[in-house]
């Protein structure tokens, strides 16, 4: 029996391990697979100048919010004590990595979300000149998470906390078999995974191996991704999905799938480029609110499209909601990918002017985009676009940005000053990021007024955060109305500030009230 040390939890960390200190000793402990607030045992395993590590032996007290995982292949990967006696993963069986709290009550998940984006801020963000003060900043700046509804469900307000991924990347074990993350670093083949939304689900368990095909499929390919678009139960025609095969050799192997399924092959390189269709078309489609769009599949390592269906509408509504959007406003839709956000915001605001760099989304985001009358689609390097716009005396009222990285705002910032961007929403999934980018996002004239969490990802610690930022008075841009090109003027009755979001079906903020009005919010 390893030597136990018996500790309470009492926070959260960014990566989803609960935390908590030894006596006498101030290096943080963390430990996965408990919740804050429980009593356990736990064996030291690593031990640095400033933390340690903890593998969880026993829950000594649990937490209210843990609850019993529905998924097999999810848990601690050695034996852990319950409180009544009983044992989870008794046998040490391998166990899935993708996700990281099954064992916690979705609304506590939601709760601890905010607690880790409320805390990067505080601690990364230098709101204040004290922790203190830089705490109650960030408890200020930072809104309940949104939690989005199962379609599916007759409750409206039944969190989709499962059946709700469109997109995944395998590994293939020596058989051939997709493979998932297992925690100890290797590859875990399960018969089905329940985050995976139903056309997901069938297309996964269609590609389904001999022992002979599987090998040899194993020493030709080094990964391979799914990815759908419907919403409905069954893939079918118009609505197929995408199977990228990443190949070692570059040779394309030999398959047969009874589905209406486009299959690409990736060359060792990575490139796009090189990326070649060996059956179907090159587009799918997707569905966004009541329209449909052709997507690309997932070729290279920029996510141009959220792997949630209903994300992809609530995102751009909720983001148009906290910008107060207006129906005589020219919005700028920075890094457009595939022409989801302008598509659900197109009747919002006067005129959008979509931006997109790469190739492949340009190409899906322009034929998207047609027939959209208050559209304008711009194709090339962000940075020489918006030099041009700026040349043409254009005039935009807010911008939104859906970076790569969010550093890669920084150098157009300058640019969205002189068009006369006076309020942007930047969308990231890395709190840790915008949290270290606030000084430099301040020093080019920009300030954080709200950061909006969405949870695209039950059981994981990951959310996506939507934040606003609202130009300094110093940074107006002084430029001759007359020089520019300015929207029509609108009847002031057509107006409209969107302080609360109208939110798509089933989705819902989790607990309280808006910050400054006395709205509550619906559960």
């Amino acid at each position: 029996m390893p030597q136990s040390i018996e500790l309470t939890l009492t926070s959260i960390a960014p990566n989803g391990e609960a935390v908590g200190h030894l006596p006498g000793d101030e290096r943080s402990v963390f430990v996965a697979d408990a919740i804050p607030g429980e009593r356990v045992r736990v064996e030291i395993v690593e031990s640095h100048a400033g933390w340690q590590r903890g593998r969880l032996l026993e829950i000594v007290e649990a937490s209210p919010d843990r609850v019993t995982p529905p998924c097999p292949y999810f848990g601690p990967p050695a034996p852990v004590q319950l409180p009544d006696g009983s044992i989870l993963n008794p046998e040490s069986a391998p166990r899935c990595a993708g996700c990281v709290w099954q064992h916690i009550a979705y609304e506590r998940q939601l709760a601890l979300k905010r607690e880790i984006v409320v805390a990067q801020l505080a601690s990364l963000g230098q709101l204040d000149a004290s922790v203190a003060k830089s705490r109650l900043a960030a408890e200020k700046l930072v809104e309940e998470v949104v939690a989005l509804g199962d379609p599916a469900s007759p409750d409206a307000d039944a969190a989709l906390a499962y059946g709700f991924c469109t997109e995944m990347d395998f590994g293939l074990d020596k058989r051939g078999r997709l493979c998932l993350p297992e925690r100890s670093g290797g590859l875990l083949a399960v018969d089905e995974c329940l985050l995976h939304q139903p056309q997901l689900a069938q297309l996964y368990a269609a590609f389904a191996v001999d022992a002979e095909t599987g090998a040899a499929l194993a020493e030709d390919l080094t990964g391979i991704s799914l990815a759908v678009g419907g919403t409905g139960d069954e893939l079918a025609d118009g609505q197929s999905g995408a199977l990228v095969l990443e190949s070692r050799q570059g040779d394309a192997p030999q398959l047969d799938l009874e589905l209406p399924v486009n299959v690409f092959l990736r060359r060792p390189a990575g490139d796009v480029a090189q990326a070649d269709l060996l059956v179907g078309e090159w587009t799918h489609a997707a569905a966004v609110g009541a329209a449909t769009l052709a997507i690309y599949p997932p070729l290279g390592d920029r996510r141009l499209f959220w792997p949630h269906a209903l994300g992809n509408e609530a995102i751009p509504t909720l983001a148009a909601a906290l910008l107060e959007v207006r129906l005589f406003d020219y919005l700028l839709d920075l890094w457009a990918g595939y022409g989801a956000n302008s598509v659900v915001l197109a009747e919002q605001c006067a005129t959008i002017v979509a931006v997109e760099d790469d190739p492949l989304a340009a190409a899906a985001l322009q034929s998207n985009l047609a027939g959209l009358d208050s559209v304008d689609f711009l194709g090339g390097p962000l940075l020489r676009v918006l030099t041009e716009m700026v040349a043409q005396n254009y005039r935009v009222h807010a911008a939104l940005l859906t970076p790569p990285e969010v550093a890669d705002v920084i150098p157009l910032l300058p640019h969205l000053i002189r068009l006369g961007v006076s309020r942007l929403a930047l969308i990231s999934d890395d709190s840790a990021a915008l949290a270290h980018s606030l000084a430099a996002i301040r020093a080019k004239g920009y300030a954080l007024a709200a950061i909006q969490p969405v949870d695209l990802q039950p059981q994981q610690e990951g959310v996506t955060l939507i934040a606003r930022f609202d130009r300094l008075s110093e940074a107006i841009p002084v430029v001759p109305p007359s020089a520019l090109q300015s929207p029509p003027q609108s009847p002031t009755a057509r107006v409209r500030h969107l302080r609360e979001p109208a939110l798509p079906a089933n989705s819902r903020r989790t607990r309280g009230t808006k910050k400054g009005s006395g709205t509550k919010r619906s559960r």
